[in-house]
């Protein structure tokens, strides 16, 4: 009976129109065709993919390469410690210190020098810190001050190894992971918070300067002061190009204020950057007496300007052990920290520059060749982008005096290009930043270089300077030189 009914509710199905039939036809055919379509564009999708890795992989491979030194330990020059009688080594987190020049603390203190240790942030910015070392599932803002604390508890302890005492060591308190925010915008009134801390100032017992707040501009003056207050005749910073922004920013507060108090007192101080963080450095995990530390191909510079600190067997042991005291970041990092003790430390002399009153009147023409400009020549860092874009990568920048002028050479590997934007900056002591955007005589410049000049009149007349080149393509940065500083002179 079921069946009876369903094949009369069959029967009575309409039966589908030629129309209709046709309609099917047609929409199974263009599913069909949509799906291998789609496949195709997928396939194509993953051909680009593929390619595009490819090419990345090409700026990546070139970062790596550069990170293989081709100078030996044995062809940089021997770290010359005579006459050195006080050095100051800044730190931007605990550990910096210990990592990048234990030995040369130590060797310091055998000739009878007095070493003092500046530590800018307690480390307190890192999100997991407090998890790693105290189990805190979901920290709070106390947690991370906590674990700031435990962190300054470690630096004394390691520093005590390397026979410090912690009358000699001063820490600022300055937020973690923020200190390149600090240096770029405004120095006043920036209103920065620590990144996990929730805090405007140091919320540590042990801090040098209690009323300093979260701006540039107590930073500078905190490291100014020190300055005045220890007269170091040799100061050990991070390296300029070091990849860490917090060792940059440091890099660059540290050569700025060393400049500044030069030029007020009229006396020289040499300084010289350590590394720490950088693509591939210090190219292995390795470790011992036995295996050296060199610098990266990218940072080589022929290994001009590098020093070499030749680690003693006793000092190598006691710079293991000042690492192993850091046992918050021997939980998340042992096998790198521990890389850093071997069988030398390498530091690079920053360059000095003195930009002395120079008369107008002569200069027969308007280049620089002809004037007391300095050359500085930029690392070869080629990321994917510098890689492929010649006239984006920055390879040089000259200065130079020109009465009450101070003009600026950028120099790119290839043409320059329509599309990018060339900046030239200059940065005074108070945190204010110039940029001159007008290009003046361009067309005595060869095409892959541009210039611009500033009044020193209309910036106050200062007695440092900070200056640097960008290049950018829209609203993103391609590639920057260091910062550079030059003390002035004027006319009476």
């Amino acid at each position: 009976m079921n069946n009876m009914i369903g094949q009369v509710q069959e029967q009575n199905q309409p039966k589908p129109s030629f129309a209709s039939y046709k309609i099917r036809r047609l929409y199974k055919s263009y599913c069909q065709s949509t799906h291998k379509w789609i496949i195709d564009i997928r396939t194509i999708f993953i051909i680009f993919l593929l390619i595009l890795i490819q090419f990345s992989s090409l700026g990546l491979t070139a970062d790596n390469v550069m990170a293989v030194s081709s100078v030996c330990s044995d062809n940089v020059t021997a770290f010359d410690l005579t006459n050195v009688n006080r050095i100051m080594i800044i730190a931007p987190h605990p550990d910096d210190e210990s990592l990048g020049s234990a030995g040369l603390i130590q060797a310091v203190r055998k000739n009878g020098g007095e070493v003092y240790v500046v530590v800018v942030t307690n480390g307190d910015g890192l999100s997991a810190g407090p998890t790693f070392s105290d189990y805190k599932l979901l920290p709070i803002s106390n947690d991370y001050i906590q674990y700031g604390r435990e962190r300054q508890q470690e630096t004394i302890k390691a520093l005590s190894i390397l026979g410090i005492s912690e009358d000699n060591i001063f820490f600022l308190g300055y937020p973690d992971s923020s200190l390149q925010s600090m240096w770029s915008n405004p120095w006043i009134d920036s209103n920065l918070m620590g990144r996990f801390t929730h805090v405007s100032k140091s919320p540590y017992e042990l801090t040098y300067n209690k009323k300093s707040i979260y701006q540039g501009v107590d930073l500078y003056h905190d490291l100014l002061q020190l300055l005045t207050d220890l007269q170091p005749d040799m100061v050990i910073i991070p390296h300029p190009e070091d990849t860490n922004s917090d060792h940059r920013a440091v890099s660059n507060f540290a050569q700025f204020a060393v400049a500044d108090y030069e030029s007020k007192n009229q006396t020289a101080i040499r300084v010289f950057g350590y590394l720490v963080h950088y693509p591939g450095y210090p190219l292995s995990e390795e470790t011992g007496i036995n295996t050296a530390i060199h610098p990266p191909a990218a940072l080589s510079n022929n290994g001009q300007k590098w020093m070499n600190y030749a680690i003693q067997a006793d000092e190598f042991l006691l710079k293991k052990a000042a690492i192993k005291t850091y046992k918050t970041q021997q939980k998340l990092r042992s096998k790198y920290l521990n890389s850093f003790a071997r069988a030398n430390e390498i530091f690079f002399e920053l360059p000095e520059i003195q930009l002395p009153l120079l008369a107008f009147e002569q200069i027969s023409d308007f280049e620089l060749e002809q004037t007391n400009n300095i050359t500085i020549y930029d690392s070869v860092k080629e990321g994917f982008q510098k890689f492929t874009i010649s006239g984006a990568d920055l390879v040089s920048i000259q200065v130079g005096r020109l009465a009450e002028k101070v003009c600026l050479i950028a120099e790119t590997r290839g043409h320059l290009h329509k599309w990018i934007t060339y900046r030239i900056l200059v940065k005074l002591s108070d945190g204010r930043t110039f940029e001159e955007k007008e290009k003046l005589n361009l067309s005595l410049l060869p095409n892959r270089y541009f210039m611009s000049c500033f009044s020193l009149d209309d910036m106050g007349n200062p007695d440092v300077i900070g200056f640097s080149a960008e290049t950018w393509r829209g609203s993103a940065m391609i590639d920057t030189t260091s910062w550079h500083y030059a003390v002035l002179s004027h006319s009476n």
